[in-house]
């Protein structure tokens, strides 16, 4: 009899232990999910206001310059949107694990990785600048936002399990998923140590010499990011933190795109604005002829090699890319 309810007081001092274990999960995915969704609020807020001072300042430059900034508007609007849904996918799949939405959040990815390799003209024109400026909240970070959205190729080994080597890689590991963490094992001597943005996420999810199942992760809200943590759980962890954060970079990009524009607008209206604008609309388009006629190449040697160059030349991307150009190319018409 002793001996029952000695096992009786360990059964139940597990199950308590257990029971605060998915209590303290729960309660840290809430505060997770809360700073992701308060980080994209603020921003949003910023963007808003941003934009009201663009329209402001555009009525004194060229008519074609809301023309330009219309085109962009709505492409940032496209890419944030599936980015939302990328970020949406994987949270569904953190929550119900199954093949479908494993390739549903697979799908999202390559659309909204598509639709921003589609803007890499973007970078040399249009007072757009992702190169150098890296997230301002993080102020020890010296990550542009470039490299944390689309730094490759990257080390599969360095994240998780490759072929011949099944427990390489952080998620083998007890460092915290979190971002601060993950910032850190960023370029760690080793600009292939890639731990953020599209490709990070795409290993994750697709596996890259080793084919993903969904038994390779667990439901989010049954443990906790701890160093104890299982490498299923750690991956469900880290895909719903590089969703976030992909989602969150895109806005901190627009954002730098309106703060840009309205440096470049405000200082022109202390000089010659009009000069400035035909001289830079002239120069735009230039480089808008340039960029589309080696769009259009790679888009013909890629249907005479009927093959993939890398995974940011494929059909989709140039079809994107081409009908950017196209449409920004038009900004000039009937002004």
């Amino acid at each position: 009899m002793s001996t029952f309810l000695a096992s009786g007081k360990r059964i139940t001092l597990i199950s308590l232990a257990f029971c605060c274990f998915i209590l303290s999960a729960c309660s840290e995915n809430s505060e997770n999910t809360l700073t992701t969704k308060s980080k994209l609020h603020d921003r949003q807020i910023e963007i808003d206001h941003q934009a009201k001072n663009i329209r402001h300042l555009l009525k004194d430059h060229h008519p074609a310059y809301q023309k330009l900034v219309d085109i962009i508007e709505g492409h940032f609007s496209r890419l944030l949107d599936k980015a939302k849904d990328l970020d949406e996918s994987i949270n569904l799949f953190a929550k119900t694990p199954s093949s479908e939405n494993l390739n549903e959040s697979v799908i999202a990815l390559d659309k909204v990785h598509d639709l921003y390799v589609s803007s890499d003209i973007l970078g040399s024109c249009c007072f757009f600048d992702n190169e150098a400026k890296a997230i301002k909240e993080s102020v020890e970070s010296h990550i542009s936002l470039r490299s944390r959205l689309d730094q490759h190729p990257l080390l599969a080994g360095y994240l998780d399990s490759v072929e011949g080597y099944p427990y390489s890689g952080l998620i083998h590991t007890d460092i915290p998923i979190t971002i601060e963490s993950i910032e850190q094992e960023f370029q760690l001597g080793d600009p292939s140590y890639v731990t953020l943005g599209f490709h990070a996420l795409e290993v994750m999810l697709k596996g890259s010499d080793i084919t993903r199942s969904v038994s390779d992760f667990s439901v989010i809200s049954n443990s906790n990011d701890s160093s104890s943590a299982s490498p299923e759980l750690r991956r469900t962890l880290y895909i719903t933190l590089l969703s976030s954060e992909i989602r969150y970079n895109l806005s901190t990009l627009k954002a730098n795109w309106y703060s840009k524009l309205q440096e470049m607008l405000t200082l022109q209206l202390a000089e010659q604005a009009t000069e400035f604008d035909n001289t830079f609309l002239s120069e735009l388009q230039l480089k808008l002829d340039k960029a589309l006629t080696a769009t259009q190449l790679k888009q013909k040697r890629l249907l005479e090699q009927n093959s993939l160059a890398d995974k940011h030349t494929n059909p989709e991307i140039l079809r994107e890319r081409e009908a950017l150009l196209k449409e920004l190319l038009s900004i000039n018409e009937g002004s």
